[in-house]
Parts: structure tokens; C-alpha cells; sequence
């Protein structure tokens, strides 16, 4: 699946083509112990983000479509549509904003619907799912606020910190979606 060359203007933030220059922001705002926390990962081994790491991160994943989440010129964070299956017209939506700073503004949620509406309207999808762990009430409310709904409980599959934590599936289907967004696109 080839890299998407739309890029998409909301009203708080922007979906643009990853670059290696992005890798200044990630450095700065990534390896938060809140952030690897609420993504699954054990904040007691935490190791400061490099920039190698930055840029394995751009080649990892080649069959799905990825963007930097944009605020003022600044990258904040990434989301990307993968597992794609275009048979079965169904795809998984990861996203993460770096740093807790830039959590609760919303940015995370109409990043999400910038990207639900490409895989809807530009992929033609019929469902868009993710896995979030439970206890990321706040990662829940902003799914739920793009209309994913819980279809079910993977029973303690993520181990967090030392403790075992169960990981909710959540989809959206494309008769489900309301894209509330003015939209711009562009290229490049």
C-alpha cells in the first residue's frame, strides 16, 4: 500500500507525510512515562527516544498508510491506518500524541477523524478498528467521541507495569461515521 499523498488541514491540526525532520520534536516531546504507560509499555524502562529509533520508525510498518499529527509546525505525534485489507475492506487505526502536554485538546480525536474519513471516503472501507487498553479512559472517551463502539475484552492480554490489563477491540463502521470535520486536503 502506497504512502497517500493527501494531506489533510482539521481545524486544530494537520496530517502530513512523516519526515526525517520530525525527529527534533520526537526527541523532544517522546519517552514520557504517562505516554509509555498508556500505551502498554513498563515506565520503569524507560529509555530516551534516538534518533535511530525515530527513523526505524519510518520504515517499520510498510504496508500501511502513516501521518505526523502537525500543530504549528510541529510534529506532536503519529497515526497510521494498518493491517489493511482492501478484500475484506478493513483496516486498524494506531495513533499516539507524544507527550501528555497535548493530550485533552482534542487533537487525537479529529486526528482520528481526519484518518477514519480517508479510509471511508478515499479507500472506500467498510470498517476501521483499533485495540486500546482499558484503562485508557482518556483514549476511550476520544474514540467514542468518533463513533467506536467496544466489541469486546481481550482478558488481561497487555502487560503493564508488572500487572496484567485487559485490551478492549473497538470498530467503526462506515454507516456509523459522521464526519463533523471542515476538511481541507492538499498534496505533498
Amino acid at each position: 500500500m502506497p504512502w497517500s499523498p493527501t494531506t489533510y488541514r482539521g481545524d486544530l491540526i494537520s496530517l502530513r507525510q512523516p519526515l526525517t525532520s520530525d525527529v527534533e520534536d520526537f526527541l523532544v516531546k517522546a519517552g514520557q512515562p504517562e505516554t509509555t504507560l498508556a500505551y502498554g509499555g513498563d515506565p520503569s524502562g524507560i529509555k530516551r527516544p534516538s534518533r535511530e529509533s525515530y527513523e526505524r520508525s519510518l520504515t517499520g510498518f510498510p504496508d500501511s498508510i502513516k501521518w505526523v499529527i502537525d500543530r504549528h509546525d510541529h510534529a506532536i505525534g503519529r497515526v497510521r491506518l494498518h493491517e489493511i485489507d482492501e478484500e475484506e475492506a478493513h483496516a486498524r487505526l494506531a495513533i499516539g500524541i507524544w507527550h501528555p502536554a497535548d493530550w485533552g485538546h482534542g487533537y487525537g480525536t479529529e486526528a482520528s477523524k481526519l484518518v477514519i474519513g480517508h479510509a471511508f471516503n478515499i479507500m472506500n472501507l467498510h470498517r476501521v478498528d483499533l485495540i486500546v487498553l482499558e484503562s485508557n479512559q482518556r483514549a476511550i472517551r476520544s474514540y467514542e467521541k468518533c463513533g467506536f463502539k467496544v466489541e469486546g475484552v481481550l482478558r488481561e492480554r497487555a502487560l503493564v507495569g508488572g500487572q496484567r490489563q485487559n485490551d478492549l477491540i473497538m470498530a467503526i463502521l462506515r454507516h456509523e461515521f459522521s464526519n463533523d470535520l471542515s476538511v481541507r486536503t492538499g498534496t505533498g
